[in-house]
């Protein structure tokens, strides 16, 4: 009696392992959609805060000097808290494929 129960309790381990497995790996493939859309707007705020601020006159576009300050600044303010969200993102998606690797080399038993 004692040893079916053993396995009961031992399947019922192995099975929420398996889940705690699935769910990590789902988050953490969420993570990377967040960390393409961040660094997309990371690089999108960075660009225009760089061409805010180099004060260059192009041809192709060519606006004052109200607009490319309000421009500048609203990139700049935007840059910053999207890179730091990307960094941070990028280190939690990195942390949590160390997790969920863990995970499943207990669960190979390794």
């Amino acid at each position: 009696w004692n040893n079916r129960k053993s396995d009961w309790l031992y399947d019922k381990l192995l099975d929420d392992l398996k889940n705690e497995i699935t769910f990590r790996n789902t988050m953490t493939k969420k993570l990377g959609n967040w960390i393409k859309i961040l660094g997309s707007f990371f690089l999108l705020f960075g660009a225009l805060a760089v061409w805010g601020f180099m004060g260059l006159n192009d041809n192709f576009l060519q606006v004052s000097d109200g607009v490319r300050d309000v421009i500048k600044w609203i990139s700049a303010v935007l840059a910053v808290p999207c890179g730091v969200l990307f960094l941070m993102f990028c280190i939690s998606f990195r942390n949590s494929k160390k997790s969920t690797l863990r995970l499943i080399d207990i669960l190979n038993g390794k």
